[in-house]
C-alpha cells in the first residue's frame, strides 16, 4: 500500500485585499468599520493579542509545502510569530487610512472576573514551518495593511 503525505496547515489570522468583512476576519472588519465611520465594539480593554499573516505568506506556505514536504505527516503553524494588541491593530489601521476610529470598549464580559485572560488564541510558533518546508513569513503587519487598504 501507498502511504499519501498530508500535511495540516493551522492558518493564524489571515488578512489582505478582497476580504470580506461578513466572516469572523478581526481585520476585514475592523477596516470595514473605520472606512464607513461605524462604532467598532472592543471586547475587554483591546490588550489581548492576535498573530496576523498577509495572504501572499499564507500562498506561498501552500506552495513550499507542496515542493518541500517529505514527511508522511506534518501539522504546521503557518503565522507571522509576532503578537499584535487589537488596540494596536487599530491604531495603526486609523494612522495608515487617516481615519479615527471609533471605538467602544465592551467590559461588560469581563466585569464579573477581574483576572479573566481570554482563552483560544495562540501567537504561534513558526519554528517548525522554517525546519520542514523552509517558510518564514515575510510581510511585516503595516506593509501588509498598506497593500490591504
Amino acid at each position: 500500500t501507498k502511504k499519501i503525505k498530508t500535511t495540516i496547515l493551522r492558518l493564524a489570522n489571515v488578512y489582505g485585499p478582497g476580504m470580506n468583512s461578513f466572516n469572523t476576519s478581526v481585520t476585514a472588519n475592523l477596516l470595514k468599520k473605520i472606512s464607513g465611520r461605524q462604532k467598532i465594539t472592543i471586547n475587554g480593554d483591546g490588550q489581548q493579542v492576535r498573530d496576523f499573516i498577509y495572504i501572499d505568506d499564507v500562498v506561498e506556505a501552500f506552495n513550499k509545502t507542496i515542493e518541500h514536504q517529505k514527511e508522511n505527516f506534518l501539522l504546521i503553524n503557518i503565522c507571522s510569530g509576532q503578537e499584535t494588541k487589537i488596540i494596536d491593530l487599530v491604531k495603526k489601521a486609523q494612522e495608515l487610512m487617516g481615519e479615527k476610529a471609533i471605538i467602544e470598549y465592551n467590559k461588560q464580559s469581563f466585569s464579573a472576573n477581574e483576572n479573566y485572560q481570554e482563552k483560544g488564541y495562540w501567537i504561534g510558533n513558526n519554528q517548525l514551518a522554517f525546519e520542514k518546508i523552509n517558510f518564514k513569513s515575510k510581510i511585516d503587519l503595516k506593509t501588509g495593511l498598506k497593500m490591504t487598504i
